[in-house]
């Protein structure tokens, strides 16, 4: 997911994908009652490292009224060799196509900015523009890693929706959808990078 990137040792956090769309069966026992998971949807990702950036963006959801659809999108201010740079990775999937969009790609952020209706991101690689717009609803508060301990706390909405459209550089529309009970966090600190 990181590109070459995944191979700098002094990275403060790197980021995996496992899973972007797999079918769940099962279920889940709290306080004694069955919640059942049949037919369900599943996306595993993985972080690790000794700290998250300072700032960032974060969007993820596979719950699409299409069926086989999956995206996730991180920009981050990451620190190098004593300076920051703003980076990215992510990928839209659609009908078992796999779309990467990420700065060792060559792609580009040519929007990012949050409004009072949302957030509007769009970024552009050589064959595809992918555009989003995402709605900031209910957030709970995780605790995240700073320089080497569970010290900070962030928020993250699990409960967001992501108005996505994924386009050829000619216009062809190849995927567009509402991804609901999207996960996202927003660290505004990245808007003064971006």
């Amino acid at each position: 997911m990181m590109g070459w990137y995944s191979f700098v040792p002094f990275m403060e956090c790197k980021h995996g994908v496992v899973s972007v769309n797999h079918h769940i069966n099962g279920f889940l026992h709290i306080n004694e009652e069955p919640i059942d998971f049949a037919g369900g949807k599943g996306y595993i990702e993985k972080d690790w490292g000794r700290s998250f950036p300072e700032a960032w963006i974060w969007l993820q959801s596979n719950n699409f009224d299409h069926a086989d659809a999956s995206i996730m999108i991180s920009i981050a201010n990451i620190p190098w060799l004593g300076n920051n740079f703003t980076g990215f990775l992510g990928f839209m999937y659609a009908d078992g196509q796999f779309y990467p969009f990420s700065t060792y790609n060559g792609s580009r952020i040519q929007t990012c900015e949050l409004t009072p209706e949302g957030l509007v991101i769009s970024i552009r690689h050589q064959n595809y523009i992918l555009s989003i717009n995402a709605t900031l609803n209910r957030a709970g508060v995780l605790k995240a890693p700073q320089s080497g301990n569970m010290d900070r706390h962030i928020k993250e909405s699990i409960d967001s929706e992501l108005k996505v459209l994924l386009k050829t550089i000619e216009g062809k529309i190849i995927f567009k959808g509402t991804g609901h009970r999207a996960g996202l966090e927003v660290i505004e600190g990245i808007f003064a990078m971006v």
